[in-house]
C-alpha cells in the first residue's frame, strides 16, 4: 500500500477510502506526527515523538487488536497526506480494523490497552490522534439462494441432533436470525409435535424438520410433517428417492444430507431442492468412506447446481467464509450449538467439548455392521476403537443417561472435530452473531488483501 500526495476533505472520507460503507467491518485512524513530540492532555511533553510512540507501542497495540479479533491493515510513513483544512502533513498513518463496534469497545477498556498511556491521554489536537470510527458495523442480512428459500436473516442451519434439536434450542437459532431445524431421530413423533407446537410459541421466524430415515419407521411420516404445517425439510441417512417426491407434491422444499458425490447426484436425480454436502469431520451418523468437506464441497459444486448448506466442521465466521468460498450458499453446525446455553444436554457434556483437543474425537464401526459415526474421545468410545463391536446401536442404549443425566460413559457422545476449537459455552444468538461479525470481517480482509 502507498499513500502520497493524497488530499481527504474529512477523516470520514480518509476512512471511507480505505473501508467503505459495505466493508461490514470498523476501520479506525491513528495518526502520528513522525518528527513532533506527543503531548497529554494537559500540556505536558510526552517526551515521544510520533515514530518513537509507534516503536514503543505499536506491538502491544497490535496484541490488543488481536485479542479482539482486530488486526491491523497498514502502519507506516506516508508522503503528502492531507486532512481537512490542517494545514501541516501527516507523516505517518496507522490503519486499523475492528470485526465491530463491540469489539472495539472491548479492547479500548481493556486493561492493556489503557496501561498503554501514550495512546489513552494523548491529546487530539495533531501529534497524536485518538481512533475515529467510520459508522455502525453493516451487519444487513446475506441475501442468496437460501436466504430466500428459507427466508431467514442469515443462511446459518441448526443440525438436527436427536433429542437435542427441539424446541429450547431450535427456538433461539430462529430467533437469532438463523435456521433452528427440529429433530425425529429420536422416533417419538408424538414428543415431537409436542415440540412443534412450542416452537411456534418461542418464535415467529421460519423453522424446519429432519427426517433421519434410518431412525424413523412409522410409515405415516410424510403427512405428519405435512400435518404440522412444515414448509422446510431436510432427509438424511437412506434413499432421497423415498420421500422426496410427497413431501414435494405436498409443496415443501426438499434438501437432502449427502456425505459423497454419487449420493448427491442421486439426490438431484430423486428432485431435491438442495443439498446438505456433509464432510467426515462432522459429528454423528457417517459414511464409512468419509471424505473431508474442503475435498468433497467443491467436487460436488463442480457437478450440480442446486444450493448447497456445507456441514462438518463449520464452528465461526472464518469457517463459513471458507464453506462459501468452496461453493456453499449456507452452513450448518451441530457441534457448536450442542455446546450452546440453550442446548439441552447435561453440562458434563458440554465441558466435555470445550475441554477437548482437536484429536479427542475418534470415527468408530467403519467396518460395520451397522453405521460408522464421529465421538468424542472417552473410556468408552477409545475401547470401541481398538475392539469394534458387532452392535454400535446397542452402544446408544443409555443415550440418554449421557445425553441429559451426565454419564459420559453411558453411551457414545457424538461430536464433531471442531469441539477442539469450542472453548466456551455461549448463547445461540452470540454464537450467531460472532460468526456473522468474523464472516463479514474476513470477507472484507480477503478483499482488502488480494483484490
Amino acid at each position: 500500500m502507498r499513500i502520497e500526495n493524497a488530499m481527504f476533505p474529512s477523516m470520514e472520507q480518509l476512512t471511507s477510502f480505505f473501508g467503505g460503507a459495505e466493508s461490514g467491518v470498523f476501520v479506525m485512524v491513528n495518526l502520528l506526527k513522525f518528527n513532533e513530540k506527543a503531548k497529554y492532555l494537559d500540556g505536558s511533553d510526552a517526551n515521544l515523538s510520533g515514530a518513537d510512540a509507534y516503536a514503543r507501542y505499536g506491538k502491544s497495540i497490535q496484541a490488543c487488536l488481536a485479542a479482539v479479533g482486530g488486526r491491523q491493515i497498514y502502519a507506516g510513513p506516508v508522503t503528502g497526506l492531507m486532512i481537512g483544512e490542517v494545514e501541516d502533513l501527516w507523516d505517518m498513518v496507522a490503519l486499523v480494523e475492528y470485526p465491530s463496534l463491540a469489539a472495539m469497545q472491548k479492547m479500548v477498556s481493556s486493561p492493556e490497552y489503557q496501561a498503554i498511556e501514550i495512546h489513552r491521554k494523548a491529546g487530539l489536537s495533531g501529534q497524536l490522534n485518538i481512533p475515529q470510527v467510520r459508522s455502525e458495523v453493516n451487519m444487513k442480512p446475506i441475501k442468496n439462494r437460501m436466504t430466500d428459500l428459507l427466508g431467514v436473516q442469515y443462511p446459518i442451519i441448526q443440525a438436527p441432533m436427536g433429542w437435542i434439536a427441539r424446541a429450547q434450542l431450535a427456538s433461539a437459532v430462529s430467533n437469532a436470525g438463523g435456521l433452528g431445524i427440529i429433530e425425529t431421530s429420536s422416533g417419538q413423533l408424538e414428543e415431537v409435535r409436542a415440540e412443534i407446537i412450542k416452537m411456534r410459541e418461542l418464535t415467529d421466524k421460519p423453522f424446519g424438520v429432519n427426517i433421519a430415515q434410518a431412525f424413523v419407521r412409522d410409515p405415516g411420516i410424510v403427512d405428519f410433517v405435512v400435518d404440522q404445517g412444515i414448509k422446510f425439510v431436510t432427509t438424511s441417512a437412506g434413499d432421497p428417492n423415498k420421500y422426496c417426491g410427497p413431501l414435494k407434491a405436498a409443496g415443501l422444499t426438499v434438501f437432502h444430507v449427502v456425505p459423497t458425490l454419487a449420493g448427491a447426484l442421486k439426490a438431484i436425480d430423486a428432485g431435491v431442492d438442495g443439498l446438505v454436502v456433509e464432510g467426515g469431520e462432522g459429528g454423528g451418523f457417517k459414511n464409512p468412506k468419509d471424505v473431508a468437506l474442503m475435498v468433497l464441497l467443491p467436487l460436488i459444486r463442480s457437478k450440480v447446481n442446486v444450493p448447497i448448506v456445507a456441514a462438518g466442521g463449520i464452528v465461526c465466521g472464518r469457517t463459513m467464509a471458507a464453506a462459501f468460498a468452496l461453493g456453499a450458499e449456507a452452513v450448518q453446525m451441530g457441534t457448536r450449538m450442542v455446546s450452546a446455553a440453550e442446548s439441552p444436554v447435561h453440562q458434563n457434556w458440554k465441558d466435555a467439548i470445550i475441554n477437548a483437543k482437536e484429536t479427542d474425537t475418534l470415527f468408530l464401526n467403519r467396518h460395520g455392521p451397522g453405521p460408522a459415526l464421529r465421538a468424542l474421545r472417552t473410556e468408552r468410545t477409545t475401547k470401541l476403537d481398538v475392539e469394534p463391536t458387532d452392535n454400535i446401536m446397542g452402544e446408544m442404549r443409555g443415550v440418554l443417561d449421557l445425553y441429559f443425566g451426565g454419564d459420559m460413559e453411558a453411551a457414545i457422545a457424538l461430536s464433531g472435530q471442531v469441539a477442539g476449537r469450542i472453548d466456551t459455552v455461549k448463547p445461540a444468538k452470540q454464537i450467531i452473531d460472532e460468526v456473522m461479525d468474523e464472516f463479514y470481517a474476513v470477507m472484507n480482509a480477503l478483499r482488502t488483501d488480494y483484490l
